[in-house]
């Protein structure tokens, strides 16, 4: 009966340390499968931060090209604003002249009637 308890006992202490063995892989395991994870989380946490510089960059572009634009068409509009603002004047001055040219018209019909009588 000893020998059998013996055994048993040996059978019991060869079976803790197999598991022992076991839990350590086990615990390698998680520690190393941990540390990629950890590693995998840095690498997506950098790779968000680039990608977040990059479309700060393309905002600020978007909103540099949209300003350029209503300068732009803040200088196309006054340049078009001056070309109206002279063509009406050109426009008055040829009324102007117009009025004076039918004037001089009536007068010259006027004074050829009164040589004709």
């Amino acid at each position: 009966q000893l020998a059998a308890a013996e055994k048993k006992v040996a059978a019991g202490k060869a079976r803790e340390a197999e598991l022992a063995q076991r839990v350590e892989r086990l615990e390698t395991t998680v520690e190393v499968s941990h540390a990629q994870q950890s590693s995998e989380i840095r690498r997506l946490e950098q790779e968000v931060r680039v990608r977040e510089e990059r479309i700060h960059v393309v905002e600020q572009r978007v909103v540099e090209t949209q300003q350029r634009s209503l300068e732009t068409g803040d200088k196309e509009k006054e340049s078009l604003t001056a070309r109206l603002t002279l063509a009406h004047e050109s426009l008055h001055q040829m009324q102007s002249v117009i009025a004076n040219l039918e004037r001089e018209k009536a007068q010259a019909n006027a004074e050829a009637a009164g040589l004709v009588q």
